[in-house]
């Protein structure tokens, strides 16, 4: 308990310090069918390296037969400049985790409720290769609600230019009425002054899908 008590005043004295950013995420998927596969949308509110509230919604093409909705706090349990004492500058590792409490919605949802303990992991191994990694768990809440687990993302960067950067990777899920999914991806990511944009080329069982991921950091000015 005293550890959690520290981990905690510590989290708020860097907060009481540090810019607060908003942090906002977008997702459209289609397959190559032409009908919609994933709408995504999320805003986190960061203060430091404290996240005190994130929250996203999404749905697999139909919102209206199932949708999740979810509100989650967290952060950056690790930001190193160096991976070791010895690494040059340019190396940097982040550990960021947060935990979601959400319902899921519509006819086939039956009500679910879950708890997603989340984490991802970045590493910059130099000035032009990075990897960054996505995974969470789905832990019931009800009785309506199953165990499963997804890997978002499993990827290596190589960056191009200032603007441009190329990535390919691997992500999977399970579920319990399902065999386990491997969905590769590659795609380039694009980073201009309205936000990073990412084009995805992904391979998921029984269809290819494309998608466009973009997202935008606001710096909000200090009091």
């Amino acid at each position: 308990m005293k550890t959690i008590v520290t981990v905690l005043l510590g989290f708020a004295l860097v907060a009481a310090q540090a810019q607060t950013v908003v942090n906002a995420v977008g997702r459209y998927g289609i397959g190559d069918d032409g009908m919609a596969v994933l709408h995504y949308e999320q805003v986190a509110i960061q203060r430091g390296r404290f996240i005190p509230i994130d929250v996203f919604n999404v749905d697999f093409g139909k919102p209206g037969v199932y949708r999740e909705s979810y509100v989650g706090l967290g952060g950056q349990l690790v930001k190193s400049k160096r991976l070791v004492a010895t690494d040059e500058k340019s190396r940097r590792l982040v550990v960021t985790a947060e935990a979601y409490f959400g319902q899921t919605t519509g006819p086939a949802s039956k009500g679910a409720s879950y708890v997603l303990p989340w984490i991802r992991t970045d590493i910059r191994w130099s000035k032009r290769f990075t990897t960054d990694a996505v995974g969470f768990a789905y832990l019931p809440l009800n009785e309506q609600a199953k165990l499963h687990w997804v890997i978002d993302r499993a990827r290596l960067n190589y960056d191009t230019t200032k603007w441009l950067r190329f990535g390919m990777g691997w992500a999977q899920s399970k579920t319990p009425d399902a065999p386990l999914a491997k969905k590769p991806f590659v795609g380039p990511t694009f980073k201009t002054k309205f936000g990073n944009v990412e084009l995805w080329a992904q391979h998921i069982p029984g269809k290819y899908i494309a998608q466009i991921r973009w997202y935008k950091t606001f710096h909000l000015r200090r009091e």
